[in-house]
C-alpha cells in the first residue's frame, strides 16, 4: 500500500484523466485498484503526482509486463507514464525485458492512434533505418488526424532530406476512403498525386460514399477516368455521389451500363431510379438488371424495373429460373403475375425449386401451372436424388409418374441413402425388383 506524506504539497499541474482510472480497475487486483481510485480522489492534497504515475506504471507492468505496459500506455497517449516505462526497460534486467519483449513498431503505431504527439515523439525512431514510415503515415491518414500527418512528416523530413512526394499517394487514398477532406488537402499541399493509379482517391471516395470527399476531388481536378467512380457509387448504394458524378459529366452507359447492373445486382433501389431516370437502358446486356435483381431477391428493385418496362422474358424468363433457383417466394410470385413464363426452358424454374428444397416455390409453381412431367418427369428426379422428401410428395400429389426413366428417381435416392425419400416411392409404387436388380449391377 502506498504511503503518502500528510504534509504533501497539492500539485500544480493536472493530475490523470479519469478515464485511466476507469481502464485501470479492469487491469489491477480490487484492494489495489481501490487504493488508487481514492489516491486520485484526494490527489491534490495527499500524494504527488511523479509517485501516482509511478504507482500507475507499476500496475501496468504488473498486468502486462514490462513491453505490454509500454503498448499500453502508448495506446492511450500517456505520455508521462511512457516516460517512466521506456527509463525502467532500459535500466531493467535481462530477465524482466524477456517477460514480455517490447515490439517498437506496436507501440509507434499505437502511439499514433492516440494522436498524443508527446508521445510519439518518445517512441517514434530518429534514423531512416529504424523506420516503417509509409505504415505510420497510412495510420494518420486512415484516422484523418492532420497533425499527427504533420509531425510525423517533419519527423521523416528530419533524416530524409531527398523526401520523396511518392509515400504520400497511398495515404491520399486512403485518406480519400474514409471521406477525410482536410487530410486530403493538406497531403495534396505536400505533393501526393491527384491521379495517381488513373484516380484511385476519387474511386475510394466513390466507393465509400462520401459526398464531401468526391466534390473536393473533383473540385481539385480529379478526372472520372473510366467511369469507374459512377460504377463503384453504384455498387454501394450511394445515391447522393450517384448524383453529383451524373451532374458532373460521368458516362452512365460505361460498359454496357455497368452502373446500372451494380445497382440493380445489389438491390439499391434509389440509385436504380435515379440512374433510369438520367436515361440508363434498361434493357442492356439481355436485360442483365433484371435477371440479376431477381437472382438475389430484390423484391424493391425487380418492381421497380418491371414498371420501367424490363423484360421478363429475357434469356428465356432467365429471371425466373434464377428466382426460384434462390428460393425467392415474392419475387416468383411478382414475376408470374406479371405474364412470366411458368414452364420456360423446359420446366427448368420447377426442377431447379426441387433440386435446390424449395417446397413453398415447387407448390407456387404448381398453382401456375408448371408441367410436372417436363423432361420426363426430371423435377421429380432431382428432388428425390436430394432427398428433399417433402417436395416428392408434393410432385407425387400433383400427378408426377414415380416410375419415371426406369425408376431413376428410386435409384437416385437409394444411392445416396436417402431413407425416407426411398421409403415414399416405395409406398406410392415404385418398382422394388428393378432398384435392386439396378444394384446388382
Amino acid at each position: 500500500m502506498l504511503r503518502t506524506p500528510a504534509d504533501c504539497r497539492p500539485p500544480n499541474i493536472p493530475f490523470l484523466p479519469t478515464f485511466f482510472f476507469d481502464e485501470l480497475a479492469c487491469w489491477c487486483d480490487g484492494p489495489t485498484t481501490i487504493a488508487l481510485l481514492q489516491l486520485n480522489k484526494f490527489v491534490n492534497r495527499s500524494i504527488s503526482r511523479s509517485n501516482l504515475l509511478r504507482a500507475a506504471a507499476e500496475r501496468l507492468v504488473f498486468a502486462h509486463g514490462l513491453g505490454g505496459a509500454i503498448e499500453t500506455a502508448a495506446g492511450r497517449g500517456l505520455e508521462e507514464i511512457v516516460r517512466l516505462l521506456l527509463e525502467r526497460h532500459a535500466n531493467g534486467t535481462r530477465s524482466e525485458k524477456q517477460k514480455r519483449e517490447w515490439n517498437p513498431w506496436q507501440a509507434q503505431i499505437l502511439a499514433v492512434r492516440s494522436g498524443n504527439i508527446p508521445t510519439m515523439a518518445l517512441l517514434l525512431p530518429t534514423s531512416k533505418g529504424d523506420s516503417r514510415c509509409d505504415e505510420l503515415l497510412m495510420t494518420a491518414a486512415t484516422l484523418g488526424k492532420t497533425e499527427v500527418m504533420a509531425f510525423l512528416i517533419d519527423r521523416i523530413l528530419q533524416y530524409t532530406p531527398d523526401f520523396d512526394p511518392k509515400i504520400l499517394d497511398p495515404p491520399l487514398c486512403q485518406a480519400a476512403a474514409k471521406g477525410h477532406c482536410q487530410m486530403i488537402g493538406y497531403l495534396l499541399t505536400l505533393g501526393a498525386n491527384l491521379h495517381v493509379w488513373k484516380d484511385e482517391p476519387l474511386r475510394e471516395a466513390a466507393a465509400a460514399g462520401s459526398a464531401e470527399a468526391v466534390t473536393f476531388l473533383l473540385d481539385s481536378g480529379s478526372k472520372l477516368e473510366e467511369n469507374w467512380p459512377l460504377i463503384h457509387a453504384a455498387r454501394g448504394g450511394h445515391a447522393e455521389v450517384v448524383d453529383i458524378l451524373l451532374k458532373r459529366g460521368a458516362d452512365l452507359h460505361a460498359i454496357q451500363d455497368l452502373a446500372l447492373h451494380e445497382a440493380a445486382s445489389y438491390g439499391h433501389v434509389e440509385v436504380l431510379a435515379l440512374l433510369l431516370k438520367h436515361g440508363a437502358r434498361i434493357h442492356s446486356e439481355d436485360d442483365y438488371a433484371l435477371r440479376h435483381s431477381a437472382r438475389n431477391g430484390h423484391l424493391a428493385a425487380v418492381t421497380l424495373l418491371l414498371s420501367h418496362g424490363a423484360n421478363l422474358h429475357a434469356k428465356r424468363d432467365w429471371a425466373l429460373q434464377a428466382a426460384a433457383k434462390g428460393g425467392h417466394f415474392s419475387t416468383v410470385l411478382l414475376l408470374l403475375e406479371n405474364g412470366a413464363a411458368v414452364n420456360c426452358n423446359d420446366g427448368e424454374a420447377l426442377r431447379l425449386a426441387a433440386l435446390k428444397g424449395r417446397t413453398e416455390i415447387v407448390r407456387l409453381l404448381l398453382q401456375f401451372g408448371a408441367n410436372v412431367h417436363c423432361r420426363d418427369d426430371i423435377a421429380l428426379v432431382c428432388a428425390a436424388e436430394t432427398g428433399h422428401t417433402a417436395i416428392v410428395q408434393v410432385l407425387l400429389d400433383s400427378g408426377a409418374n414415380v416410375s419415371t426413366m426406369d425408376n431413376a428417381a428410386l435409384k437416385r435416392a437409394s444411392r445416396n441413402k436417402r431413407i425416407e425419400t426411398v421409403a415414399l416411392l416405395l409406398s406410392r409404387g415404385a418398382d422394388a425388383t428393378e432398384k435392386r436388380s439396378d444394384a446388382e449391377k
